[in-house]
């Protein structure tokens, strides 16, 4: 699992409560070292920001799926538009959720897109 947003305090937060769901889980500030370390890590579900300085989530969703990723990605955003959303789905989001709702969300989220364990 992989968190991505420039915001420390929204990785601590989506991190704890996936340390409370006991998934192991890696944070990253950006879209580039998520992109620099997918391999390595190899999340079968990213929690991808939308809005982050330098690469966006849109710009990084789309490189991911054309280097075969092909693991679960819901963006999120502060931002509650329509349009972002047919963006991201179009781009291979396979889901969108507005950052008030993600914390009180993440278990539902796990439950609909990673494989039973």
């Amino acid at each position: 699992m992989a968190i991505v947003d420039d915001d420390p305090r929204i990785q601590e937060l989506l991190g704890a409560e996936l340390t409370d769901l006991d998934q192991p889980h890696c944070s990253y500030c950006s879209a580039d070292a998520l992109l620099t370390d997918i391999n390595n890590s190899q999340p079968a579900l990213i929690f991808l920001d939308v809005l982050m300085p330098g690469m966006g989530g849109m710009e990084c969703l789309q490189h991911l799926r054309q280097q075969g990723f092909g693991g679960a990605v819901v963006m999120f955003s502060a931002l509650n538009d329509a349009e972002l959303q047919e963006q991201a789905k179009a781009a291979g989001a396979n889901g969108w959720m507005l950052k008030a709702a993600l914390f009180d969300n993440v278990e539902a989220v796990l439950n609909r897109y990673l494989p039973p364990a």
